[in-house]
């Protein structure tokens, strides 16, 4: 336990975090109030210091939102995670395979924290967005990663409790266990709707040297294009590409047979190019858009993978 801590630094994060975690717009004085539950003097104390050193910055209507000290501490954060580096290139290509939006994303105790994202050219996009945080039980890169790791895990997601975000998302302690199983068995999650109505994704994990799981690659897509049967064909894809990544890393496991190798066959691409061309608009001569690495000043849309 970490003794001998300053209680007004403890103070001046957490209020931090209330501001990082806004909707647009930023928070008035009342609101910072509220949520913190503080003095209004002890507040403006501490929003006086933050903004001093430009971790946040007070707009002309009065309120409060992230400043440039802010930023450049989460772009630090953000370099220094390799996954990224690793992923980059395995992300390119998924997503000229696949035609769909591409997350990269690890665990934030039991939540997903985005940290990489490309889309492909089309008509609709996602609206997730790079550093926003999700919950694990309902996503298919969370569940990727929980069936990837060990069982306290799974346990300590399931006592954070596991609201509903739509009609289909598992909420049932067992019922995620059993879900677990099967994506262990077949090396792919699957998001079916769970997270929010209307998408559906697909993610496998990624392994580090130590075979510890570190991050996850999905597919996310509109529901009206892309199928539950899509995302079973498109699941061993996922589960090769996020291998390609952990062998990247160093992992043991990443060197021996390819995960889902049982469920497709190794001529997948072209069975995925022709997914695309059967369940929307041609997408010939348009390239992926990488998204900017930066952590948007407030949280975020739903409907991340």
């Amino acid at each position: 336990m970490v003794r001998n801590v300053s209680t007004t630094l403890i103070k001046g994060l957490d209020l931090l975090m209330i501001v990082a975690r806004a909707r647009p717009g930023g928070l008035r004085l009342v609101d910072l109030q509220r949520q913190a539950n503080a003095d209004k003097a002890v507040l403006l104390r501490l929003l006086n210091g933050l903004q001093l050193r430009d971790f946040v910055r007070r707009d002309d209507d009065a309120r409060y939102h992230l400043g440039p000290a802010a930023m450049e501490l989460a772009h630090s954060f953000l370099a220094g995670i390799d996954v990224r580096a690793a992923a980059i290139s395995t992300m390119q290509r998924l997503v000229a395979e696949a035609g769909e939006t591409v997350h990269l994303g690890t665990l934030r105790d039991v939540s997903v924290l985005y940290l990489h994202k490309i889309e492909a050219e089309r008509t609709i996009r996602m609206h997730s967005q790079i550093g926003s945080l999700m919950p694990a039980y309902s996503t298919a890169l969370g569940k990727a990663m929980l069936a990837a790791g060990p069982s306290e895990l799974v346990e300590r997601a399931i006592g954070a409790g596991m609201p509903p975000r739509t009609r289909h998302t598992i909420t049932e302690p067992d019922g995620l266990r059993r879900e677990l199983a099967t994506v262990r068995a077949r090396g792919f999650a699957i998001d079916d709707l769970e997270n929010e109505d209307g998408v559906r994704c697909v993610g496998a994990a990624i392994l580090d040297h130590q075979d510890a799981v570190v991050g996850a690659l999905s597919v996310s897509a509109p529901a009206f294009r892309f199928s539950l049967e899509d995302a079973l064909r498109l699941g061993p894809v996922i589960a090769r590409a996020a291998q390609e990544v952990s062998a990247q890393l160093g992992s043991p496991a990443a060197v021996g047979p390819q995960a889902g190798d049982g469920a497709g066959p190794p001529e997948e691409p072209e069975r995925l190019r022709q997914m695309d061309r059967r369940t929307a608009p041609a997408t010939a001569g348009t390239a992926p858009r990488a998204q900017a690495m930066a952590v948007e000043s407030s949280p975020w849309k739903d409907g991340e993978a």
